[in-house]
């Protein structure tokens, strides 16, 4: 079962969890800063709407023992961008799409060992996603996020009243 991605997504392979955080899975489940994780059983996955909140997260996941890039190639986790995709090569997760019934098109991502080839997913129902999670919340965040004239990297200024999970999360601010 592959993991929903959105926003700007830390993919954590679980094998590597178990052999090299420490502390464990149950380590990572307190690292979790934000309401957005969610698991598949093989990989976790945490989101975040703030490129500094993420570099935060994933240098305590190095500082704890996992790895991940130190070659330019992702190791234990990758960061994966819901409009540009991983930010380092990720030979070890595969990205597609699926259209949920209302239309929307989620991004998901699932293991791949080596010499395998994706399993399809013909639905939503087969991705894993947080508590809670709807596809409105895909909408609002494309509609927040998505690339624009003023701002080709995508992130736009959102309210702080906003329904979007919060804790850990920041907004940028003009």
């Amino acid at each position: 079962m592959p993991v929903l991605i959105e926003a700007i997504t830390v993919v954590i392979r679980r094998d590597a969890v178990d052999a090299n955080l420490a502390g464990g899975w149950a380590a990572l489940r307190e690292l979790i800063p934000n309401k957005t994780f969610c698991t598949d059983g093989t990989l976790a996955r945490v989101a975040f709407l703030d490129p500094d909140a993420v570099r935060q997260f994933v240098e305590q996941l190095e500082a704890g023992g996992l790895t991940f890039a130190p070659e330019g190639e992702a190791v234990d986790l990758a960061v994966v961008d819901q409009f540009h995709g991983f930010t380092r090569p990720c030979p070890w997760l595969h990205l597609d799409l699926v259209t949920a019934p209302d239309g929307t098109t989620i991004r998901h991502a699932q293991l791949l060992p080596p010499g395998a080839e994706p399993l399809p997913v013909g639905s939503l129902g087969e991705v894993a996603v947080f508590e809670g999670w709807s596809t409105g919340h895909t909408r609002e965040l494309f509609l927040m996020m998505a690339p624009t004239p003023e701002d080709p990297e995508g992130v736009r200024i959102v309210s702080q009243g906003d329904e979007l999970p919060r804790k850990g999360f920041t907004t940028r601010t003009s």
